[in-house]
């Protein structure tokens, strides 16, 4: 069976660095199923959003390089968690400020990713950790599908074996 692709929105508003991170992540994860999506600002990704409830969002701190009124990343981020918590979010920037990656833990951020040499191992080590948080929580809600159809079975079991263990007196 074909599992289902993980769907990553990809928030930056420089079209090269996007672009790449995309092409990057594809090739990288190219085992994994995948449907990667790229917006420029935040607000141009809210109505796929809702509707789609991406697994992982890959978000550009400063989004207001090219539209200088668009939203910052921690204003996107409280909106994305606030939306759909389970949404794990990566926060991108290119500063190294300890008071910006507080408040992203703070907030919700999964990671913190400053934008240098390492920023794309980074993300595929964020990558990685979400992917197999996923299948964890994937196999966990198996699992507990599991153990309620054999709570329900042995439910009925029980009272099928009452019912005739009764069923004299129900007849007499």
């Amino acid at each position: 069976m074909k599992s289902k692709p993980i769907k990553i929105f990809i928030v930056e508003d420089n079209d090269v660095f996007a672009m790449t991170l995309k092409a990057d992540i594809e090739n990288h994860y190219s085992n994994v199923p995948l449907e990667i999506q790229l917006f420029k600002t935040g607000e141009e990704s809210w109505g796929k959003f809702k509707g789609e409830k991406p697994q992982v969002v890959i978000l550009d701190y400063n989004l207001n390089s090219k539209t200088p009124d668009a939203m910052h990343g921690n204003e996107l981020l409280v909106w994305f968690k606030r939306e759909n918590p389970k949404t794990k979010v990566i926060l991108l920037t290119g500063e190294d400020n300890i008071e910006i990656a507080i408040e992203s833990f703070r907030i919700g951020a999964f990671d913190y990713v400053v934008k240098n040499e390492t920023q794309f191992k980074r993300i595929h080590y964020s990558l990685f950790n979400i992917f197999n948080l996923l299948k964890a929580e994937n196999e966990s809600s198996s699992y507990r599908n599991i153990v309620i159809a054999m709570v329900l079975c042995f439910t009925l079991l029980i009272g099928g074996v009452a019912a005739l263990k009764f069923s004299p007196f129900l007849f007499n």
